[in-house]
């Protein structure tokens, strides 16, 4: 059970649901897993790992939107 909420993202990207990172669950390739994401879900997408939230995002406008 987590002890605090994960952080929301407005709007919500795609949910990578099937993709962990590997100090949270084993994964045989992370950098796969993710690469296979990206290409299901577009440049822009979250995964909930353990108790955290990652957004992920390799458009040049999300970047610069950071």
């Amino acid at each position: 059970m987590r002890s605090v909420d994960r952080p929301t993202i407005s709007p919500m990207p795609p949910l990578a649901a099937t993709v962990g990172l590997p100090w949270d669950v084993a994964v045989d390739d992370p950098i796969a897993a993710l690469a296979q994401a990206r290409h299901d879900l577009g440049d822009t997408f979250v995964v909930d790992s353990g108790d955290d939230r990652y957004l992920f995002t390799f458009s040049p406008v999300g970047v610069a939107s950071f």
